[in-house]
């Protein structure tokens, strides 16, 4: 157990013993695993519902933001739109070997269209507005919300792989910002076939910066304390 799990572990039992006053039975490894990687996906989210106007938020979530442009991809996929253009999004890989969707929340996305005038290349930038499928064909023929500097982006699954269906009168590359799906809390190695968090079964720390580590412990116990009562 690395040193940062080691404290992850003792500080979860401190809190645990004080929530259940030492009344609460005591927890495997794994258990423990699982309300860890509970709690730091909770606070992922609530660091997202403030990223836009919070500025330690924005500063929280840094380890978890990545960026990167995405060309078209060639799938055998119903278009929605006769100008839709498929992207293929990133993608972690976890311990089974397994490819999943890295991309938890857009941050900012693009379509980048770049061209030559004379000896100027030149990159101009279309703003996209994710929708809903159901919301597509009232958006699409809404001239002020689908028009030459604003597009429409889509999601959609095929294959295993997940995809943005970007609807645009350009053609270009997606430029997209995201906040990554975040990796589980793993105080062990697994030990059997069929221990593991969402995939993941080696151990592995917090993603976020360790000072959130006592946020993130401190949930973790509330929540396993409150399921022993109930």
């Amino acid at each position: 157990m690395t040193t940062r799990n080691k404290e992850l572990y003792d500080t979860f039992q401190l809190f645990y013993d004080n929530v259940s006053s030492q009344q609460a039975p005591g927890l495997t490894l794994e258990e423990i695993s699982i309300y860890l990687s509970d709690a730091q996906n909770e606070l992922v989210r609530t660091l997202y519902e403030s990223y836009e106007y919070d500025e330690r938020s924005r500063k929280a979530l840094v380890p978890l933001v990545n960026s990167l442009i995405v060309t078209p991809s060639v799938v055998s996929l119903e278009k929605i739109a006769e100008e839709s253009v498929f992207y293929k999004l990133p993608t972690i890989t976890d311990d089974m070997g397994e490819e999943k969707n890295a991309v938890l929340y857009v941050i900012y996305e693009v379509l980048r269209r770049r061209k030559s005038v004379g000896r100027c290349k030149m990159q101009k930038d279309v703003l996209l507005q994710p929708i809903a499928h159901d919301d597509f064909y009232n958006v699409y023929r809404n001239p002020f919300r689908y028009n030459e500097r604003r597009g429409l982006r889509l999601d959609i699954g095929g294959a295993g792989d997940i995809y943005a269906e970007v609807v645009c009168k350009s053609q270009g590359d997606y430029f997209v910002c995201y906040v990554e799906r975040p990796t589980p809390i793993i105080l062990t190695e697994g030990t059997v076939a069929d221990y593991a968090i969402d995939g993941f079964n080696r151990e592995r720390e917090p993603v976020l910066d360790p000072i959130y580590d006592n946020v993130i412990v401190q949930a973790a116990a509330t929540k396993a304390y409150q399921h022993y009562k109930s």
